[in-house]
């Protein structure tokens, strides 16, 4: 079930998530981090979503380097806008790695 996570970032104080993946490591770009109590957390992000698109472009194939990219472009914009995927397994595996 695909969930929208609406993000509203604050200038200067990142996107208070971390991610890991991408099309060279042959595996999608999941959220492998929070920050606790931050603005991602408080919207509804969690661990292990498997982010499917930002602000409307596709993650499908996506590069680790140009994921980043994408998610940093968005900051001046004041907000994400993301549709995830959870995925409960891979929030249990990224969880134990912490």
């Amino acid at each position: 079930k695909e969930v929208h996570v609406i993000i509203n970032l604050e200038k200067d104080n990142g996107l208070g998530f971390s991610i890991r993946g991408g099309m060279e490591y042959g595996i999608p770009i999941v959220v492998s981090g929070l920050e606790e109590g931050g603005i991602a957390t408080n919207a509804g992000l969690d661990i292990g979503c498997e982010i499917l698109s930002v602000n409307g472009k596709s993650m499908a194939n996506s590069t680790h380097t140009n994921a980043v990219k994408t998610l940093t472009d968005a900051i001046p914009s004041g907000s994400l806008d993301l549709i995830v995927h959870p995925n409960p397994l891979l929030k249990v595996a990224l969880s134990s790695m912490v």
